[in-house]
């Protein structure tokens, strides 16, 4: 039976996890405006064919909703495997009010990498990441958007577009960066001859936005993006939205806690924009998979243009640093020995991840 100081830890641990998650709820529900936003989403059937652009398409099925689920679908091999055998990652995107439900999911985004990249560099390769209908499971669904993110690849390394993601930011080199394209991009590994890309060498005049993180000093304590309208940014760009996130996170604190991002308009922080919460997990998930969840809120007077910019920019946080968080357990070789460590959590610092661990056994 434990002693009567044990039992009192535990219980104020509870009532602290319990009061943080309250208030990032009770934040949200007074951004919004009516408690859940349930009355305010409704989703409206779209045929993409009736727009000029796929854009304006994926604006159209954003366009009603005050909020949105994004879930990474957790795929039959890591959960029979316990996530020894990772794959690459697919998203499902949903009405807040309908988590989860299938019928209900708008959009469906799907992991295309270079296998011997995907397996030698992840978290930090470079990928594409294609943007379908959310009923359309055929491998061949139309791609109404593809993100472009240039990272880490196999062969050869010194032609890495961006060879050093998550450390020390101080130029373009170094920072997590994403491109949206309208429509689809063919990549090298799907034995095109005539039109062979890899991301970060894509040279399309159909950028939608830009996604980044500040190229200098990554946002100093708070990991942030950048979000910027168009197929260019110029030293006086403006962007249309900053997400600046908590120095902490990530690990087990991921098990009792969400994380919230707040988004601002520009470059200020007003927090006026929307918020984007990372979902805490369970302890099965958290330390055997990859699985996370968010949940997106826009402004009222969000566009469809910015509620797309920004959905994408929800993608590119879990890639840029809850894909490189250690997860919860970590295995060191240590005079030697195997030994198992707990990741408690780790704090970010101009665009480096440091992880605070503890030897479990």
């Amino acid at each position: 039976m434990p002693s009567c100081a044990h039992w009192d830890t535990r219980m104020n641990f509870s009532a602290i996890a319990s009061r943080v998650t309250g208030e990032i709820a009770s934040e949200v529900a007074d951004f919004l405006g009516n408690g859940s936003g349930k009355a305010a989403d409704s989703v409206i059937p779209i045929v993409v064919a009736d727009y000029e652009t796929n854009a304006e398409a994926v604006g159209a099925m954003l366009a009603p909703l005050r909020s949105v689920y994004i879930r990474q679908e957790l795929t039959p091999l890591e959960a029979w495997t316990g996530g020894c055998c990772e794959e690459k990652n697919v998203y499902g995107v949903y009405p807040s009010y309908a988590k989860s439900k299938v019928n209900d999911r708008i959009l469906l985004a799907r992991e295309e990498a270079d296998c011997w990249t995907y397996c030698c560099c992840k978290p930090g390769h470079s990928f594409f990441l294609r943007i379908h209908e959310g009923q359309n499971l055929a491998p061949d669904a139309k791609t109404l958007l593809t993100l472009e993110r240039p990272g880490c690849v196999c062969w050869p390394c010194c032609c890495s577009p961006r060879p050093c993601l998550n450390c020390f930011t101080c130029c373009e080199w170094c920072a997590n960066t994403m491109y949206v394209h309208e429509g689809d991009v063919i990549g090298e590994w799907t034995n095109d001859a005539e039109t062979k890309v890899r991301p970060g060498s894509v040279k399309a005049p159909n950028v939608v936005s830009i996604i980044r993180q500040p190229p200098c000093g990554g946002g100093g304590l708070h990991p942030t993006l950048e979000v910027f309208q168009g197929s260019a940014i110029e030293e006086s760009s403006e962007p249309v939205a900053t997400i600046r996130g908590p120095t902490c996170f990530g690990g087990c604190s991921e098990i009792c806690f969400s994380s919230g991002f707040d988004i601002s308009r520009g470059r200020t922080k007003s927090m006026d924009f929307g918020r984007l919460v990372k979902r805490r997990g369970n302890c099965c998930t958290e330390m055997c998979t990859d699985f996370d969840q968010y949940e997106l809120y826009f402004d009222e007077a969000a566009t469809p243009e910015e509620k797309v910019a920004l959905m994408n920019a929800a993608l590119l946080t879990d890639y840029a640093w809850f894909e490189f968080d250690q997860g919860t357990c970590t295995c060191k070789c240590v005079d030697g020995r195997c030994e198992v460590w707990a990741t408690c959590f780790v704090c970010y610092c101009c665009g480096c991840l440091w992880p605070c661990q503890m030897p479990i056994f």
